[in-house]
C-alpha cells in the first residue's frame, strides 16, 4: 500500500528550477499575477454574479497556493495550488454552458413571446444535469490530479476544462449569441476584442507551458528563461479576460445594460486597460 504523501514532501520540480533545485524565485514572483487578477474579480469588477464571484475567489486561491508552492516545493502547497485552479475551470465550463441553454431556451423564446411553464422547466432541467455532469468531471479530475500513477499528467487534467472553455466561448460568439455580438455598439465590440485577445492569450500559456516543460530536461538551458512565469501571466490574464466577456455577455442575457469601467486620471486609464473591468451596477443607478 503506498504511503500517503507529507505536506512537505518536495514535489516535482519545473523547468525553472531544473538545474539549480528549488526553489522557484522567479515562478513564485509571478504567481502573484493570479493573486491580483483574483483580487481585480472580487474587488474591482461591480459584479452581481455570484459564481463569477466564485471563480475569482478560487483564482485568488490559486495564486496562494501556487507562489508558496513553487518557493518551496512542498506538495501540501501544491494541491493548494492545482485543486482550486480545476474547480475554478469547471465552475467556468458550468457557466458558459448554462448562459448557453438559458439564452436558447429563455432568452429567444422571451423575444418570440413563445415562453411557456414546459420551457422554463426544461431549461431547468438542462441546467440542473449540467450542473451534475461538470462536478462529476470536477471530482475525478481532482481524484487523478492526486493519485500517485496519474498525478504527474495534471496538464491533462487541467487542459481538458480549458478545451472545453474555448470551445464554449466560440459557440457563444458565433451562434448562440451572434446577434448580440455582431452590433457595432462599442462596449459590445470591446467585449469581443476582448474575448478574442484572451483566448489566444490562454492559448499561448497553453503551448509555453507544454512546449517547455516537455522540452526543458533535454534543453536544460531553457531553465533560464522565465518560461513557466510567462504562462502564470498569459492564462491568469487572458482567462480574466474571458470571464469579463461572459459577465458581459450574461448581463444581456438577464436583461440589462453593462457598460466598461473607466478611470478619472491617466493612472486609472491605464488601469482599466491594464485590467478590464465589467460594471453591471447600472440598473441601481
Amino acid at each position: 500500500i503506498a504511503s500517503p504523501m507529507n505536506w512537505t514532501t518536495l514535489e516535482k520540480s519545473f523547468c525553472e528550477s531544473i538545474i539549480t533545485g528549488p526553489p522557484e524565485p522567479i515562478n513564485a514572483v509571478s504567481s502573484l499575477f493570479m493573486v491580483v487578477y483574483g483580487l481585480c474579480g472580487l474587488f474591482v469588477t461591480r459584479n452581481n454574479s455570484i459564481l463569477s464571484r466564485v471563480i475569482s475567489g478560487f483564482l485568488l486561491t490559486t495564486g496562494i497556493g501556487s507562489t508558496v508552492y513553487h518557493a518551496t516545493l512542498h506538495f501540501g502547497w501544491g494541491i493548494i495550488d492545482s485543486i482550486p485552479m480545476l474547480v475554478a475551470s469547471y465552475l467556468g465550463v458550468y457557466m458558459i454552458v448554462d448562459m448557453t441553454v438559458y439564452k436558447k431556451i429563455i432568452v429567444d423564446s422571451t423575444a418570440a413571446d413563445t415562453l411557456t411553464y414546459e420551457k422554463i422547466r426544461l431549461y431547468e432541467r438542462a441546467s440542473g444535469a449540467t450542473s451534475a455532469i461538470a462536478m462529476l468531471l470536477l471530482t475525478f479530475s481532482i481524484a487523478l490530479s492526486q493519485a500517485t500513477e496519474t498525478r504527474n499528467l495534471f496538464s491533462v487534467w487541467f487542459l481538458i476544462p480549458e478545451l472545453m472553455i474555448a470551445a464554449g466561448v466560440l459557440v457563444i460568439r458565433f451562434y448562440t449569441h451572434r446577434d448580440l455580438l455582431d452590433t457595432n455598439q462599442p462596449a459590445t465590440k470591446y467585449a469581443t476584442r476582448l474575448l478574442y485577445g484572451g483566448t489566444a492569450t490562454a492559448a499561448l500559456a497553453a503551448v509555453i507551458w507544454f512546449v517547455t516543460e516537455l522540452l526543458c530536461p533535454k534543453y536544460t538551458f531553457l531553465s533560464h528563461l522565465p518560461t513557466h512565469a510567462l504562462w502564470h501571466a498569459a492564462i491568469s490574464g487572458g482567462m480574466y479576460a474571458i470571464q469579463q466577456f461572459l459577465i458581459y455577455v450574461h448581463c444581456h442575457n438577464k436583461g440589462r445594460n453593462p457598460r466598461w469601467m473607466t478611470g478619472t486620471s491617466l493612472p486609472t486609464n491605464i488601469f482599466y486597460v491594464l485590467v478590464p473591468a465589467v460594471d453591471t451596477s447600472t440598473e441601481f443607478e
